[in-house]
């Protein structure tokens, strides 16, 4: 009997998706079939010209597969206004394809804590080490070993001194004070996900370590608010350079968003930094971020 089921998605654009700084756990196979996660569930995803074909353990329910992939969301009808955009319309044509990954919340704030001040590629080996020493061994849909990302938070007990063997510096005790109030039960997505907005960030702003930008990230990528609006230093060079002064605040670039790019507002910025990262890309001959 076959353990892996296949599930056939509506066409988005895989590579760009996985690659555009939201997520951390995908590898490329070759250039059409990426490697992932799911949660605790490993993941492959095939990119088809009119499809996108998801291969994953049977245990892993089509409704997840779903929500992680956004699929409900009318991505077409967003987009619709801004693809005759002088502005925005070259982007929107080439980028249009990117999704939102509807990510796990404790997965999100760990992950987007090790973020600060760091780089794709080192981000990605990092979250690998903590998979590696706290999670569970999977068998990939190839049949290699893999480690999924940890969930039965309230066995764990992780110390800064732990994080720090595997090289976290001076994040490891951000993401131990993470990993102790998700053991004693905080950050339950279910219980989370019915807070308002302002909560939902009050909440995360109580971690520490977490500052406005990594608490965007998280509701943005983690919990599906589009209204969050993430500004690392490449999206306050972006805003500046493309539309307001080089000494415009956060605070005012927040707001240009908010007034131009209106309640989906993160999902433009997620189209404006890829598109400004390939550039960057291309330029410079490199790979990574």
């Amino acid at each position: 009997m076959k353990k892996f089921q296949e599930i056939r998605l509506s066409w988005f654009d895989v590579r760009a998706t996985v690659e555009s700084g939201q997520c951390f756990r995908w590898q490329p196979l070759s250039d059409v079939r990426y490697d992932g996660w799911i949660g605790e569930f490993p993941v492959e995803v095939e990119q088809e010209r009119d499809a996108v074909i998801v291969r994953c353990h049977k245990e892993l329910s089509i409704e997840r597969i779903l929500w992680y992939f956004d699929e409900a969301r009318d991505y077409q009808a967003i987009l619709a206004d801004w693809k005759a955009n002088d502005d925005m319309g070259a982007i929107v044509n080439r980028w249009g394809g990117i999704r939102i990954l509807r990510q796990p919340l404790n997965e999100m704030i760990i992950s987007f804590i090790l973020s600060q001040n760091n780089n794709i590629p080192r981000i990605q080996t990092m979250i690998e080490r903590f998979c590696e020493s706290y999670g569970q061994r999977v068998e990939k849909i190839n049949g290699e070993p893999g480690f999924a990302f940890p969930k039965d938070w309230e066995h764990l007990v992780i110390t800064e001194a732990d994080l720090r063997v595997l090289s976290f510096g001076y994040r490891a005790k951000y993401v131990a004070a993470a990993v102790e109030a998700f053991r004693t039960g905080e950050y339950a997505e279910l219980e989370f996900s019915g807070l308002s907005v302002c909560e939902q960030e009050d909440r995360l702003l109580d971690l520490l370590g977490v500052g406005k930008k990594v608490a965007a990230c998280i509701r943005l990528f983690g919990l599906g608010d589009f209204s969050a609006f993430p500004m690392d230093v490449w999206v306050l060079r972006i805003m500046r350079d493309r539309y307001l002064e080089e000494t415009s605040s956060p605070k005012k670039i927040e707001a240009y968003a908010v007034s131009v790019f209106g309640e989906n507002r993160g999902y433009i910025q997620q189209l404006l930094f890829h598109e400004y990262r390939m550039r960057e890309r291309e330029n410079d001959g490199t790979t990574s971020g």
